[in-house]
């Protein structure tokens, strides 16, 4: 194929720009924080706008930042320990490769929150070369719906 033949292929050449923004943005993150805070963000369900999620979907996700999941029961909830239940093994707080909100969107542990019928604060921390981004969810059961989760707290912070 030479290049007269991909100025022709309209298909080809979107391809492969998309390719490059991918790989341009993944070679940037470690030098641009800005790119890494929009990643994060990504990852915590708050990105600015739903077009910017979207955009950012065809980027790799796997083992970008160290991601920590803990789930803590209210101040006045008498059972203070978690109860993950039909998932032994699981530890509090865990690890996620990637997408650490999906244990409370859609994994098997949104089985074990569905079962306890009590509130719960979901607290999610992203770090990645001195930099953290924490948010912090309730999750609770409401009358007619399953489950409802709400943002109540994202900051971004900078380690020392």
């Amino acid at each position: 194929m030479n290049v007269k033949e991909i100025r022709n292929d309209p298909l080809f050449s979107s391809l492969l720009a998309v390719i490059l923004v991918i790989a341009l943005w993944l070679l940037l993150m470690p030098v641009m924080p800005t790119i890494a805070r929009w990643t994060m963000q990504r990852f915590h369900l708050n990105s600015s706008s739903f077009i910017a999620f979207a955009i950012q979907q065809p980027i790799p996700s796997m083992y970008n930042f160290d991601n920590i999941v803990e789930v803590i029961p209210p101040d006045d909830d008498e059972t203070a320990d978690i109860d993950t239940g039909a998932f032994p093994g699981y530890e509090d707080p865990r690890r996620y490769n990637h997408y650490p909100a999906r244990a409370m969107t859609f994994a098997d542990t949104r089985f074990a929150y569905l079962r306890w019928k009590k509130e719960r604060m979901y607290v999610l921390v992203s770090r990645y070369r001195g930099r953290s981004l924490q948010s912090v969810y309730q999750i609770e059961s409401v009358e007619d719906k399953p489950m409802q989760v709400r943002r109540l707290a994202s900051d971004w912070i900078i380690d020392p």
